[in-house]
């Protein structure tokens, strides 16, 4: 795990509680390992009895310090989900503000300018899922009612070499949200572009995983991801690679 280091999910509890197994991996890639540069993503995962996040952070090749920035969005959103609970009435763009807030308040020795980075993140407050976008990556929902992964992420007009990120100045528009009713899930994932740009079919891609973990444990599925993040297939890939995800526990 590179970035943050949270503790590992625990069960929320039983009975008709949904109960969900956190897991995450990243790679460094080929590039930054050549020139003895940081991994620029970030991920975390965390887990309270009322609510719980996932969390990836993509740092902007250009800047310098964008490694700091995606550790820095990581905790963000740990913190924005304990501000959440605070105050449950919160609007999503209030959240949104607040969790740009934290991120500055994390970053408050370095250089903005430096610190560029993007952020995927899913935060469950009691019944609801709030998904949050801002950037490139990929986020995927799997619904209860569908054999069919869903994907969240609306298509970008940019330019290849061009992303929204984390920046000094927030900007409401830039960002992508939704919300579910948690007895809507089975799972979520979150990748970064590392990932999502080799894959040709996203769906089946996402529903092999699903599949595959579904009931094994999170320690054997780190184990597997680990394996085929080192020995990605696709020729002449250079960037960093992460993936983090939550499903419902021996899910049916």
């Amino acid at each position: 795990m590179t970035g943050v280091e949270l503790p590992l999910s625990k069960e929320l509890g039983t009975g008709d509680r949904i109960v969900f197994k956190q897991f995450g991996c990243s790679e460094i890639g080929p590039l930054h390992k050549t020139r003895q540069l940081p991994n620029q993503d970030a991920f975390c995962h965390h887990t309270y009895p009322w609510g719980e996040l996932i969390a990836l952070s993509d740092g902007l090749g250009s800047h310098a310090l964008s490694q700091l920035g995606s550790q820095a969005a990581c905790g963000a959103a740990l913190r924005l989900l304990e501000q959440w609970h605070q105050l449950p009435e919160l609007s999503v763009t209030e959240r949104l503000t607040l969790f740009h807030q934290n991120w500055l308040e994390n970053l408050a020795e370095q250089d903005i300018t430096q610190c560029g980075c993007t952020i995927l993140m899913v935060l469950r407050l009691d019944t609801t899922l709030f998904w949050a976008q801002l950037g490139d990556g990929l986020s995927v929902l799997y619904r209860r009612d569908s054999d069919q992964p869903e994907c969240l992420t609306a298509s970008s007009e940019l330019f290849s070499n061009q992303t929204y990120a984390l920046k000094a100045n927030f900007s409401l528009t830039q960002w992508q949200t939704d919300s579910f009713d948690v007895q809507e899930c089975r799972g979520v994932f979150l990748c970064s572009d590392g990932i999502a740009d080799d894959l040709e079919q996203q769906s089946a891609f996402f529903k092999q995983l699903y599949t595959q973990y579904r009931h094994l444990p999170e320690l054997k599925i780190i184990a597997d991801m680990q394996q085929w993040l080192q020995h990605w297939p696709v020729p002449g890939h250079s960037d960093d690679k992460t993936l983090v995800a939550m499903i419902v526990k021996d899910a049916l």
